[in-house]
């Protein structure tokens, strides 16, 4: 099956773990082989939102070119960290490594 038939099924797919996002991802590349952009782009953003939501950020909003999480305030050594992470990766994958660096989990999953 193509990725554009797959696409309605894979948007429909809520994770609430790091664990259900992977399940997701290998269930995806079982079923249609290697993620197309579009697809990693979708995985990334899932691990960002269960990133969020561990933490208690309750909004993820992109805005243009920028993403709005709240509630949150920054320290500004955060704030620092933040951008020099930015331009390494996806702007969701540097969020949710942000989230995870500042706000640690008390367990490893």
């Amino acid at each position: 099956m193509p990725w554009t038939r797959a696409r309605p099924r894979a948007t429909r797919t809520a994770a609430t773990s790091a664990a259900e996002v992977d399940d997701i991802r290998t269930e995806w590349e079982d079923r249609y082989g290697p993620l197309p952009p579009r697809a990693q782009a979708l995985i990334e953003i899932a691990r960002l939102r269960v990133e969020a939501l561990r933490v208690g950020l309750t909004e993820v909003v992109r805005l243009r070119h920028e993403v709005k999480l709240a509630p949150v305030g920054l320290s500004a050594s955060q704030e620092v960290r933040l951008q020099r992470l930015a331009p390494e990766r996806s702007p969701a994958t540097a969020l949710a490594g942000f989230i995870r660096t500042m706000w640690p989990s008390d367990t490893q999953e």
